[in-house]
């Protein structure tokens, strides 16, 4: 497809439609910092894909910022028509599935949810993620979860627990700044690190983490007592 350069001050960033997250900080400025050093080294990038009428990147948030960090005024860019919305959300997924960071089970029930809100068919967005019929319906099963309100949400692994059940505004705030891993995984992680004494005492950001983490296990140690005391009284 036809190349063209583009003003990066033209282009729209739109995370309603981005399958990695639904802001700024859900970019890997990892990844970017990666891209920037292959450009200063000669790596000549893919062109990024923007909608013709909106300007919006369906494909490159990463290259995006890679550039624009790296002062560049402008940057390769195949200029594609979208014939509705949904066609653009499709395609979105669909590029940046093949290529780049890994999207994982919840970016993928994110996209799932997202989508039928948007009246995208089951079949097309179970296309766009190349997956049988039978593992989407497995992720919408096993992978969401419900807010206040009622609305499903995608639910990361830390919380697979409440998989179908209610959560508080808290609790999905905590979800989703997880990593994903169950939450033993975390904690037997902490007991090799306190264990191990591998651990920074001159540390001050650290030892005051303990302490915020002392009060937190004497309270859910204080909960889960406190029904026991009841029953023996």
């Amino acid at each position: 497809m036809k190349t063209t350069k583009i003003s990066i001050n033209e282009l729209v960033l739109d995370f309603n439609f981005y399958p990695r997250g639904e802001s700024e900080q859900c970019i890997s400025m990892i990844h970017v910092k990666d891209i920037m050093e292959a450009i200063r080294a000669g790596e000549t990038m893919p062109p990024i894909t923007v909608c013709k009428d909106t300007m919006k990147i369906s494909d490159g948030f990463n290259r995006y910022f890679a550039f624009k960090n790296l002062k560049h005024k402008t940057i390769n860019a195949v200029l594609k028509k979208y014939g509705s919305e949904q066609e653009f959300y499709l395609d979105c997924y669909e590029q940046n599935r093949k290529h780049g960071l890994k999207l994982d089970r919840f970016d993928q029930v994110r996209f799932i949810i997202k989508g039928l809100e948007m009246g995208i068919s089951q079949q097309a967005l179970a296309q766009a993620m190349r997956i049988m019929p039978d593992r989407f319906d497995a992720l919408l099963r096993k992978k969401t979860t419900i807010d206040k309100s009622g609305k499903i949400r995608a639910l990361k692994g830390t919380a697979r627990h409440y998989a179908g059940k209610q959560m508080t505004d808290k609790q999905l705030k905590g979800s989703e700044k997880s990593s994903g891993m169950p939450a033993l995984f975390y904690v037997n992680q902490l007991i090799n690190i306190l264990e191990s004494e591998i651990y920074d005492v001159e540390n001050e950001a650290f030892m005051e983490a303990i302490k915020k983490l002392d009060q937190s296990i004497r309270r859910i140690l204080d909960e889960k007592e406190a029904p026991q005391k009841g029953m023996a009284v």
